[in-house]
């Protein structure tokens, strides 16, 4: 999704700016998809070994939500562009 922001810097015809912005769309969705999977799998692991659950928890939160708002940004950004 990031390199699809170059691509207004070279020529691209319309038919290859569609296929981008359906990439970008399946992309995002396909992030917050991965991202939900990485989070029950973490609960199972934080679950599974009981050491410092709280800890756990708040790391993979941040990790979510970081990456969560970068693929936000990116998106929105190539919405912006396209």
């Amino acid at each position: 999704m990031g390199l699809s922001l170059l691509s207004p810097l070279f020529e691209i015809d319309k038919e290859m700016v569609s296929k981008i912005v359906n990439f970008n769309k399946y992309g995002y969705i396909t992030i917050w998809i991965l991202m939900l999977i990485y989070f029950v799998y973490a609960q199972y692991e934080a679950k599974k070994y009981r050491q410092c659950t709280s800890c756990q928890i708040g790391n993979q939160l941040g990790i979510i939500g970081k990456r969560l708002a970068i693929s936000t940004i990116i998106f929105l950004i190539s919405l912006f562009i396209f």
